[in-house]
């Protein structure tokens, strides 16, 4: 499953689902929308983003691990980050979600889990 879920990768198109914890207090911005800016462009989950969401649930073990399908820079100090699925974030995301798959196909999810390797760690990144 997790090798179909990096084929997403470069799939932009919107979706329309619902991720993240649905008590939780982030929104996103509506898909479909037209003449969005750059920054709610930003704020839009796209298959991609769905694809990267749904690894990360793979290894909490649950699809409410998080309030919302939106990446944050880890590497930014907690006070200015911001919740978007910027390009770069998404690049860094599925970098670190092959080697991490690598790693599951290597030791299994037990132990990485074990170990708090999320698929996310090494590209200093989190779902919001």
């Amino acid at each position: 499953m997790v090798g179909l879920l990096l084929a997403l990768q470069g799939q932009t198109q919107d979706y329309a689902g619902s991720l993240g914890n649905p008590r939780g207090s982030m929104s996103t911005v509506a898909p479909f929308q037209r003449g969005l800016t750059q920054e709610q462009r930003e704020r839009v989950v796209t298959v991609e983003a769905a694809g990267l969401y749904l690894i990360s649930a793979i290894y909490a073990g649950s699809l409410e691990f998080a309030s919302s399908a939106l990446l944050t820079d880890l590497d930014v100090p907690a006070d200015e980050r911001r919740a978007a699925n910027k390009a770069e974030y998404l690049t860094r995301g599925f970098e670190s979600g092959r080697r991490w798959s690598a790693a599951l196909e290597r030791d299994g999810l037990r132990a990485l889990r074990d170990r708090g390797e999320d698929p996310l760690k090494s590209a200093h990144l989190s779902f919001w």
